[in-house]
């Protein structure tokens, strides 16, 4: 007898950016890329453990290096340095040592893992699985790759290619399709290449069919 009706905010309380719903989803979505929030969750999932799994990265850490402006997406990560985190309240040598070699650990990342970690809408691990296989079905299997090279092949995949793959639906497809299309996250994988992060693939996985 105690319930309250959730008034939906009209904003972002965090940034005061636009929100939206989509369709019959349950969630409210802030649509500023730059939202605080946003870019802390995004961050906080790349380096999960499914993801890259940097251990010893956590929500606070990562939130730390944002308030600090050391990082703006997850590129910056690999750009950090160790006296960037000295300067940061309570960090010492130690710790200071054990962030930078588990980042340094994790220039070469598996490409599954990578896809699951750039966080595209709607796709889950398995899915970032079913993407990968297809991916080394167009030649990347088996060897170390540059994200250029990843890059340049997801986008010769047609949506009707997508659409084919009995593991996606129409949203999964579309989303894929989409991510790979946008201005900000093509810079994003050009940053993450600057800043010295492979892919490796190994053999396929999974069957599609």
């Amino acid at each position: 007898g105690k319930e309250e009706k959730i008034k939906v905010p009209l904003v972002c309380p965090m940034c005061g950016g636009e929100i939206e719903k989509v369709g019959r989803e349950v969630a409210y979505r802030c649509l500023n890329k730059r939202c605080y929030a946003v870019n802390l969750r995004r961050i906080s999932h790349f380096v999960s453990r499914g993801a890259a799994n940097m251990e010893g990265l956590g929500p606070k850490i990562i939130e730390q290096f944002l308030t600090n402006g050391l990082i703006k997406d997850i590129a910056d990560l690999f750009a950090l340095k160790k006296s960037d985190l000295l300067s940061l309240e309570r960090f010492a040598e130690k710790k200071a040592d054990n962030i930078i070699n588990t980042i340094n650990e994790k220039r070469t990342l598996d490409l599954s893992r990578f896809i699951f970690g750039l966080g595209i809408r709607h796709i889950g691990e398995e899915s970032a699985r079913v993407l990968s296989d297809l991916l080394k079905e167009k030649g990347l299997a088996g060897k170390e790759v540059s994200i250029s090279q990843f890059k340049e092949t997801v986008l010769e995949i047609s949506l009707e290619e997508l659409l084919d793959i009995n593991d996606f639906g129409p949203v999964v497809a579309q989303s894929i399709y989409d991510y790979f299309r946008l201005k900000d996250n093509l810079l994003l994988l050009l940053k993450l290449e600057k800043n010295g992060v492979k892919l490796i693939t190994p053999t396929i996985s999974s069957v599609k069919e």
